[in-house]
């Protein structure tokens, strides 16, 4: 069973302080506000995407229901964005991500230098580069 990880409306209420804010600084504020209206609307859609999956009609949900929608919309956008993080990496070959994996091993070892984590970590990204996206 899903478990909320915060109040009721806590997310929304701490966006619209967050925009309100925000808005004193004229750029940033721009910025911050679409990036709070897209995570806002992207959790309603979600919201709404699970009320049509339950078989729910929206007209018919009580204010607790919407609440609880909305909680487990957001807990979804959540989960789906950190997932897109890392598609790319369904695009790996099988060889690297073995190779990657037993390099993330030895760099975990409480015993290994500091240079030799350093050469480790430098062979991974060596390796995954290729299939990572372009980060703005």
């Amino acid at each position: 069973m899903w478990e909320p990880r915060r109040p009721p409306g806590q997310y929304f209420a701490g966006a619209l302080i967050v925009k309100g804010l925000s808005s004193l600084i004229p750029v940033v504020g721009t910025v911050v506000n679409a990036g709070i209206s897209l995570a806002t609307v992207e959790a309603v859609g979600w919201a709404f995407y699970l009320i049509l999956n339950d078989g729910k009609d929206p007209s018919q949900l009580t204010k607790q229901d919407m609440k609880d929608y909305l909680r487990r919309g957001e807990h979804l956008r959540s989960e789906h964005a950190q997932t897109e993080r890392f598609a790319w990496m369904d695009d790996v070959p099988t060889d690297v991500k073995k190779t990657v994996e037993k390099l993330s091993k030895e760099v975990s070892a409480p015993d290994i230098g500091e240079e030799r984590r350093a050469a480790l970590l430098a062979e991974i990204e060596r390796l995954l580069a290729p299939y990572r996206p372009i980060q703005d």
